[in-house]
């Protein structure tokens, strides 16, 4: 209930406690779901705007401080706590607020985390070797994000250059096919969580590549995230991002791995391929699947790379009224 939230953000302040903006959206994002007539008055709503607005804004003065500090391992798990809250605090204010009413927050938040992440991604793109590449992927500032959020990866996907038109032709029938094979998988149907495992996600994808020994192509297929057994682990060509966890098994390197794999066996070379692949993700893409894309277009700088993806909130809301169908 939206009040016991409501409660529990007034003991933290009695407590001298300063609720972080994953406390705060959760409030919001709750109170969202209500019906008309159950929402809290619009002044608790306001006030509660405000405070996420001005708990972001601090984490983003904690995280500009702590970039200046010198690489130790517990300063990088801080940046990370702290990088995490901003994210989901940015993402519940885009769905709460007009960008106007936070245009300084926005910013803000632009200095300090989206235009140097995009900077370093930018570099990747066009890295001139592995030690280039690997400066940047151990450099640190990339293991401080889990992701940029669904807004703000849309906005660096065209940024970057690896995104298209919002709907292309195939989009609508690659989310049927993703959607149709998540179910297949589902160890507990009717049963969709909230924050699923990376093992649990599919991309589709669909390619058509050519050289001068002729074409490379693929109609799309939902491709899964590798096993546990996969030799992607060990694959250094598209070398994941280490947040956390191990990312080495998302379906979106899964996927880009088999297309180099097939390009390999047919003994081509990559820089003369040129075409288009097209690849949808049910969910928001991590920063390491971010990294990975820009990896495999610095391989393949005359392929067209095309990244559509729906944040796991909408795909989760599909599942479910397919399910109560």
């Amino acid at each position: 209930m939206w009040q016991d939230a409501l409660q529990t953000l007034q003991r933290m302040h009695e407590q001298h406690i300063d609720p972080g903006p994953l406390h705060i959206a959760s409030v919001l994002d709750a109170c969202k779901k209500l019906s008309p007539s159950s929402l809290p008055d619009q002044d608790i709503m306001s006030s509660l705007v405000t405070l996420l607005q001005a708990s972001v804004e601090v984490k983003l003065r904690h995280c500009q401080g702590l970039h200046k500090v010198e690489e130790l391992l517990p300063v990088q798990a801080t940046r990370q706590e702290t990088t995490k809250h901003v994210i989901a605090g940015m993402e519940c204010l885009s769905r709460h607020v007009w960008p106007d009413a936070v245009e300084g927050l926005l910013r803000l938040f632009d200095e300090v985390l989206y235009h140097p992440v995009v900077q370093l991604l930018n570099r990747l793109i066009s890295a001139a070797d592995d030690t280039e590449r690997d400066a940047v992927l151990r450099g640190g500032q990339l293991e401080d994000l889990y992701g940029l959020g669904a807004r703000c990866t849309s906005r660096a996907l065209l940024d970057l250059g690896l995104s298209g038109l919002p709907s292309p032709a195939w989009r609508s029938k690659a989310q049927k096919l993703a959607r149709q094979v998540l179910r297949q998988k589902a160890k507990q149907p009717n049963l969709w969580p909230e924050r699923p495992s990376a093992q649990s996600l599919v991309v589709w994808c669909a390619y058509d590549l050519l050289d001068e020994d002729g074409s490379v192509w693929k109609e799309g297929c939902v491709v899964p995230s590798a096993p546990a057994d996969s030799a992607d682990q060990d694959d250094d060509l598209l070398l994941p991002v280490f947040v956390e966890h191990d990312r080495s098994r998302h379906a979106e390197r899964h996927a880009l791995l088999k297309i180099i794999q097939k390009i390999q066996r047919e003994g081509r070379c990559f820089h003369q391929i040129s075409g288009e692949i097209c690849l949808y993700a049910a969910h928001t893409p991590c920063i390491s699947c971010l990294a990975v894309f820009c990896q495999f277009r610095c391989l393949f700088p005359h392929v067209r790379l095309n990244v559509q993806f729906d944040d796991w909130s909408t795909t989760r809301r599909a599942l479910i009224d397919l399910d109560q169908r």
